[in-house]
C-alpha cells in the first residue's frame, strides 16, 4: 500500500472537484453547443449524441461532488480518470484523422461559443494529462499525521495557484488562433 501526504491529496481533490464542477456547469448552460461539439468528433452515431452529452454532463457533476467525500473519493477519482482518458483518446483520434477544426467541448473555464474557431490540438491532450495527474493522489490513502493550520493554508493557496494555471491554459487554448496570427 502506498501513502501520500494529506496536503497533496486535498489539493488535488479540491482542485479537481472545482474544475469538473465548473466544466459541468458550463456544459449544462450550453447543452446544445456541447452536444454539437460531441457530434463533431464523429465517434458516436447521431442518435446517441443527446444521451452521451447528458451522461458526460451528469457524470462530471456527480463524480466531482464525489471527490469531496472520503467514502466516494477513490471511486470518483477513478471515474474522472476514465472520463479524462476518454476525452484524450477522442481528441487523439480526431487529430490523427486530421479533424482539427472542431471545438474541444471542454469549456472548463473559458465559456465560448462553438464557432469561436479554436480547434483541437495536442495541447488539449496535455491538459487532459495534467487533470489526470491532479486527480491521481485521490487514489491513495494518506499518511497518519496531524494536519495543522499551515496545511490548510497550503491547500488553499495551492488550489488558487492550480486554478490560475488551468484558467490561463484554457485562455491560451481558446485564443490560440489569435495568438498565432499575432506572431511576426
Amino acid at each position: 500500500m502506498y501513502y501520500i501526504d494529506p496536503v497533496v491529496r486535498h489539493l488535488g481533490t479540491a482542485t479537481g472537484a472545482i474544475v469538473f464542477l465548473i466544466s459541468a456547469q458550463s456544459k449544462f448552460r450550453n447543452r446544445a453547443a456541447f452536444a454539437a461539439a460531441l457530434d463533431a468528433y464523429r465517434l458516436l452515431p447521431g442518435a446517441m449524441i443527446p444521451v452521451a452529452a447528458a451522461a458526460v454532463l451528469i457524470a462530471e457533476a456527480l463524480l466531482a461532488i464525489g471527490l469531496i467525500r472520503d467514502e466516494t473519493r477513490a471511486a470518483s477519482a477513478t471515474g474522472l480518470l476514465v472520463l479524462v482518458g476518454l476525452f484524450a483518446a477522442a481528441i487523439a483520434v480526431n487529430l490523427v484523422r486530421g479533424n482539427r477544426d472542431i471545438d474541444c467541448g471542454c469549456w472548463g473555464f473559458v465559456d465560448r461559443p462553438a464557432d469561436s474557431g479554436g480547434g483541437i490540438s495536442g495541447w488539449h491532450i496535455v491538459r487532459a494529462a495534467a487533470l489526470g495527474v491532479l486527480l491521481a493522489p485521490a487514489l491513495f490513502d494518506t499518511t497518519e499525521r496531524p494536519v495543522y493550520w499551515v496545511d490548510y493554508l497550503t491547500v488553499l493557496l495551492g488550489v488558487a495557484c492550480a486554478l490560475t494555471v488551468f484558467f490561463t491554459f484554457d485562455l491560451l487554448l481558446a485564443n490560440r488562433p489569435k495568438l498565432s496570427q499575432s506572431r511576426p
